[in-house]
C-alpha cells in the first residue's frame, strides 16, 4: 500500500473510495481504500458541550517540574 507521505498517485473513485497504486509480488496493481460514512439520527432534548482547562496544583507535582495544565472535553446529551 502507498503511504500518506506520497499520495500524488492516489485517485478518487467515488465519494467514499480512494484508489492507489501498489505492488504485489513484483506486479503493479491497484488498491482501494473505502470509508463508509456512519450517521446516527437522534432527537435530542438537551445538549451540553464543555471544554475544561485546569492548572495542576503545585503540591501534586514533582520537585523542579514546570507548572502545567490539563484540558478535558465533554459532550453530553439527554435523548428523548
Amino acid at each position: 500500500m502507498s503511504d500518506f507521505r506520497n499520495t500524488s498517485d492516489w485517485k478518487i473513485k467515488d465519494s467514499t473510495t480512494l484508489v492507489y497504486p501498489r505492488e504485489y509480488k513484483g506486479e503493479k496493481r491497484e488498491g482501494e481504500s473505502e470509508k463508509r460514512p456512519n450517521s446516527l439520527s437522534l432527537q435530542i432534548e438537551r445538549l451540553s458541550v464543555l471544554n475544561e482547562t485546569s492548572w495542576e496544583l503545585e503540591r501534586h507535582r514533582e520537585p523542579k517540574q514546570e507548572a502545567g495544565f490539563n484540558t478535558r472535553e465533554y459532550i453530553s446529551a439527554l435523548v428523548d
